[in-house]
């Protein structure tokens, strides 16, 4: 196996679908999501973790290690690179000469991998920022914006996340965009082939996926490639009211994380602005509102550890 190739992108961004179209080649192999170097590059953070064991002094202890390694910190990463490589070299089971990794939430540790696989293969997959969060509102919140706080980091950090991943390695990785991959599967196939200096072979249909992860909704729903999911967001955002909380959300959002793919904030902010509605306002949706800022608030991951310092003797970090 060579190096593994990663697909950066936000949630609900079509990676599921990139890597259903990657798999039927005969030199790629894949799982679901796997999730693996999120533990493992983790563990040397002092905070994000919640542990039985303490993750506070779990990382003292570790960090103590690291420094007794000779090699220091390139020799705990060659520790983990070779423990994933055999793990991923195990998935190749049919010979494939590349495993391809799709975890969404690797924007956490994008910058981390890059140390970890230097020679890896990087592709971003960018999609429409109003689709991308009217698949997410859909598709894991049941089109109620109350059970979003758990994806919150996503929606808030991930951008930013992805795009200081891209500027990190930028000539050693390629851009996708969703648009393109849906009007035009073979010819980014080919981009995607040339890259990884494989020859391209044609894809009639997706292969399958039965891990408990990844878009369990397209991967049930199609077999082929389908550009159905174009423009949803205006069918979602359908009133003036989750117009502007679709607009405080991209507002939010700074605009050289967009720039950074070719994406313009004023332009996406625009399409919101001539978006035409019928309805006004539904209490439902600003109840949720109101919900999902206090649980995302309240919602422990770093919370009580910033606030109150005894947690920091427990097990929260």
């Amino acid at each position: 196996m060579k190096s593994p190739i990663f697909i950066f992108s936000m949630p609900r961004s079509g990676s599921t679908l990139l890597q259903r179209l990657m798999m039927q080649h005969s030199e790629i192999a894949s799982v679901s999501e796997p999730w693996l170097l999120l533990p493992l590059l983790y563990a040397k953070k002092e905070q994000g973790m919640i542990t039985e064991y303490s993750h506070l002094n779990g990382h003292k202890a570790l960090n103590d290690l690291i420094l007794k390694l000779p090699n220091g910190e390139k020799g705990y990463l060659d520790g983990v690179r070779k423990m994933s490589d055999q793990i991923y070299s195990q998935l190749c089971n049919k010979g494939e000469k590349y495993f391809l990794d799709k975890t969404p939430r690797y924007h956490l540790i994008i910058e981390d991998i890059i140390k970890l696989y230097p020679n890896g293969k990087f592709i971003f997959l960018v999609r429409n920022p109003l689709d991308i969060y009217a698949s997410i509102l859909t598709t894991w919140g049941n089109n109620r914006f109350k059970r979003l706080f758990a994806v919150s980091i996503d929606l808030e950090e991930g951008w930013h996340n992805i795009a200081n991943g891209f500027k990190a390695i930028n000539e050693n990785s390629m851009i996708i965009k969703y648009e393109e991959l849906v009007e035009n599967s073979d010819r980014i196939l080919k981009d995607v082939c040339a890259y990884l200096d494989i020859k391209f072979e044609k894809q009639n249909e997706l292969a399958s996926l039965d891990g408990r992860l990844g878009d369990q909704t397209g991967s049930r729903q199609f077999s082929k490639v389908s550009n159905e999911s174009l423009e949803k967001w205006k069918s979602v955002f359908d009133s003036t009211y989750r117009k502007k909380v679709l607009s405080q959300y991209i507002s939010g959002i700074n605009p050289e994380d967009f720039a950074v793919f070719g994406l313009d904030k004023s332009n996406i902010l625009n399409q919101i602005k001539a978006h035409k509605v019928k309805k006004w306002f539904s209490f439902r949706d600003w109840l949720d509102i109101r919900f999902y800022k206090w649980a995302t608030y309240l919602n422990g991951h770093l919370y009580f550890s910033s606030v109150f310092k005894w947690t920091k003797k427990k097990f929260l970090s």
